[in-house]
């Protein structure tokens, strides 16, 4: 049988976890769908221990798990963990059994001790905190705001505050929230008392993530053989914004005339402007009350849009033999896509629907409204056009020229041209910098969206191809002299290291000498010259 255990080392750690905010000041004690997954994945094997736990301690952080505030011993329990609890894993996930049933198991399993646990109760985080730090976490940024599907990247700085110096592992483990894993691994830095430790990490956001808040709890944590360990945290905070647009939504028919007691069709348009597939649900808008004597009909609710194609859904507008006529009202209609986010991503359009008597020009401009709720059509804002995301390559300190399209489009105006706060073809620093363009018709109806351009350093320096000089030599080899420079796009000259110092003496034969550069963002770069050295006929 497998033990679930969590057993510290003599270093210290560093972990991010994200956390949706919106969930944890909820105050509800729902499981997240997520560790449900995890209990599933974790029963057929295809996830660790270590990655279930990371689970089981969430639920008890959030206060879902209820533990005695008592400090579990840091060595393993003699007892092994029953088959039954895989099981009981899998019948949770399955919905076979209750989260109630499921969360006793864990509880019991926690106080008898078969499942070991960092020290994260209540009680001893206070404790632990209430000590005099020997250490501080700094993040910089400390906080980002990324497009769905948006990339970042964070600094991390480890300070010693008391001149000690010890190896430090900086980790990032599985993230709770639309965080792709980092594709870094562990890292050991030391920090001194002259010198901090430096670390970067990457906030890769997945597609299709919902807008929202989320927050990463930064924990750094020091273990000796003393009870509290010291431990230090701060925060990062998250916001996913909106996506740019992503389709369109019109209608073949703008205003429709229906004589009462029949019934009249127009077709829905929805064009797929992303590079995904796309399922779409169609329907007025929610708060929208048909009137008396008149009823919405659509063929299909949901239909699928290829990447950067088009599709229709047909709506049917029938009327009763006995409506009040003239009447005009608006049907606002929208099309939204499937994924379940609030707020969705939507798209709408209105049609003026004219249902008309006998006794009634089709051409009548009165204005009747049965029931409160309708109004008259009014100038519709403009379009809007911005990408998704710009992503370029640092060309020095400063950062990078970014180029990048915008446009607008207005019913009525035609070509209207956006304004932004960063212009394209500006210089944009490194990192990531939210971009807000704006675009007006000439009735002032407005209209914003923001994205997100990243500029970063990839690239590794260049080290300058060198040639090598011979100094003194005898039988068994030569003096060989040499100077290795290296220059990079953002940090200008680096140093370099070679696995040969200049003024070496190098024996007869082949030897391959490499030297190396490295830039302030961890880019490597190499290269190799092979050196001969021979025997002549004079023994030289």
């Amino acid at each position: 049988m497998k033990k679930i255990l969590f057993l510290y080392t003599l270093v210290t750690l560093v972990s991010l976890i994200f956390i949706n905010t919106a969930f944890a000041e909820s105050g509800s004690n729902q499981i997240p769908s997520w560790i449900k997954k995890n209990a599933g994945w974790w029963s057929d094997g295809s996830i660790d221990d270590n990655s279930f736990t990371q689970g089981i301690q969430y639920l008890i952080k959030e206060k879902i798990i209820k533990v005695q505030s008592t400090i579990q011993e840091d060595k393993p329990s003699s007892n092994e963990i029953p088959s039954w609890i895989k099981k009981n894993a899998k019948w949770w996930s399955d919905g076979q059994i209750d989260d109630d049933s499921f969360v006793t198991g864990i509880e019991f399993l926690i106080k008898t001790g078969l499942i070991q646990l960092p020290i994260t109760n209540e009680n001893v985080e206070q404790k632990i905190n209430s000590n005099s730090p020997d250490f501080t976490i700094l993040l910089k940024p400390d906080s980002m705001v990324l497009p769905s599907g948006g990339y970042g990247e964070v600094d991390i700085t480890v300070k010693s505050l008391n001149g000690w110096d010890e190896r430090i592992w900086l980790n990032i483990p599985i993230p709770i929230g639309p965080i792709k894993y980092p594709t870094i691994v562990p890292k050991l830095v030391t920090p001194t008392s002259n010198s901090d430790a430096t670390a970067a990490f990457a906030v890769d956001v997945e597609e299709f993530s919902c807008p929202g808040q989320y927050k990463m709890a930064v924990y750094g944590m020091r273990n000796t053989d003393k009870i509290p360990m010291t431990t230090h945290y701060t925060y990062f905070n998250l916001e996913i914004l909106p996506p740019g647009k992503i389709f369109e939504l019109s209608s073949d028919q703008q205003v429709i005339t229906i004589p009462k007691g029949s019934s009249k069709s127009f077709d829905l348009e929805i064009k797929n402007l992303d590079k995904h597939d796309w399922g779409f649900l169609v329907d007025p808008v929610d708060n929208f009350r048909a009137p008396t004597g008149v009823k919405i009909e659509h063929t299909q609710a949901a239909i699928l849009v290829k990447n950067g194609e088009s599709n229709k859904a047909t709506i049917n507008i029938k009327t009763s033999e006995d409506i009040r006529t003239p009447m005009t009202f608006t049907l606002p209609m929208q099309a939204l896509t499937a994924l379940n986010c609030d707020p969705a991503w939507m798209e709408k359009t209105n049609i003026v629907v004219n249902i008309i008597g006998q006794e009634d020009s089709s051409d009548s401009d009165q204005i009747l409204i049965p029931e409160s709720g309708y109004t008259k059509p009014t100038n519709t804002k403009p379009q809007l056009t911005i990408p998704k995301q710009v992503t370029q390559e640092a060309t020095s300190s400063s950062g990078a020229v970014v180029n990048y399209d915008v446009s607008g489009k207005d019913t009525e105006d035609g070509t209207v041209i956006p304004s932004c706060d960063h212009p394209s073809d500006s210089i944009f620093p490194i990192g990531s910098t939210t971009v807000k363009c704006t675009a007006n018709d000439s009735d002032s109806n407005s209209i914003s969206g923001t994205f997100t351009v990243t500029v970063r350093d990839t690239t590794p320096p260049n080290i300058a191809a060198f040639q090598p000089t011979e100094g003194s030599r005898d039988e068994t080899g030569v003096v060989v002299f040499f100077e290795v420079t290296a220059n990079d796009l953002v940090d200008g000259n680096v140093p370099t290291s070679c696995n040969y110092p200049s003024g070496t003496k190098f024996p007869i034969g082949v030897t391959v000498l490499t030297c190396t550069a490295d830039d302030s963002r961890g880019n490597h770069a190499s290269r190799s010259l092979q050196l001969t050295v021979t025997v002549t006929e004079s023994g030289q």
